[in-house]
């Protein structure tokens, strides 16, 4: 039995507002659950605070932070 999807996708965000309004996210949620999932996991990255704010209104809390070191040349 699945019990958790991540949704990965990127969208630009000249898309962010119409694919937060057009209700992709609610239609993934409802695909998730009727297939059995009982977690959704997000990616975003912790400067992009309009989506930061539209996961944590759809009840989306976060979880565990990653870390990331540039290498030279990187």
């Amino acid at each position: 039995m699945t019990t958790n999807i991540s949704l990965r996708q990127a969208f630009s965000k000249a898309w962010s507002g119409p694919i937060a309004r057009s209700g992709v996210l609610e239609r993934a949620e409802q695909i998730a659950f009727e297939g059995g999932a009982t977690t959704m996991t997000l990616h975003v990255f912790q400067t992009n605070q309009r989506a930061v704010a539209l996961y944590e209104r759809r009840g989306y809390s976060a979880e565990w932070i990653r870390y990331i070191k540039p290498l030279r040349g990187g």
